[in-house]
């Protein structure tokens, strides 16, 4: 599901929402979709100077470009992590 269509359906959304509720929902929705799409290789544990050496990889070693953004995301917790 696109940010778009969850926050369309949060807008559609009748009843007993509170305007504030739905305030809180959409934030939290971007928040969601923010971080997700912030999740490309340079912010990756596996990337490392241009490549993703992921050792998941078929190719082992793959350079990729640094919009790329794969689901064996894995985020770095020390931008000093070096990875041979």
């Amino acid at each position: 599901m696109t940010r778009e269509k969850a926050l369309q359906i949060i807008e559609n959304m009748h009843g007993n929402i509170h305007l504030n509720t739905k305030a809180m929902i959409k934030q939290l929705i971007n928040e969601i979709y923010d971080d997700f799409e912030s999740r490309v290789c340079k912010n990756c544990f596996y990337y490392f100077e241009g490549t993703c050496v992921c050792d998941e990889s078929p190719l082992v070693t793959e350079i990729v470009d640094e919009n790329y953004g794969c689901n064996k995301f894995k985020r770095k917790r020390d931008e000093s992590i070096q990875i041979w």
